[in-house]
């Protein structure tokens, strides 16, 4: 579900609940095979030491 404020702070409890898994907010259709699909590059980005991912928030940018 969204939260009321976004981006949580980063002190918020979320980040350290036991069994709580904090996800993207994406409020634009997008089909689940596409974001599998980025997911999947992005992680083997991620595994590589890339630090550079697609759909990164640059919160400098404002998006």
């Amino acid at each position: 579900d969204v939260c009321r404020q976004e981006p949580l702070p980063q002190r918020h409890p979320f980040w350290t609940a036991w069994g709580l898994l904090l996800t993207g907010h994406s409020s634009a259709p997008t089909s689940p095979a596409m974001m599998v699909q980025l997911f999947l590059e992005n992680l083997r980005a991620y595994q590589a030491g890339e630090t550079a991912l697609r759909g990164e928030v640059d919160f400098d940018r404002g998006y």
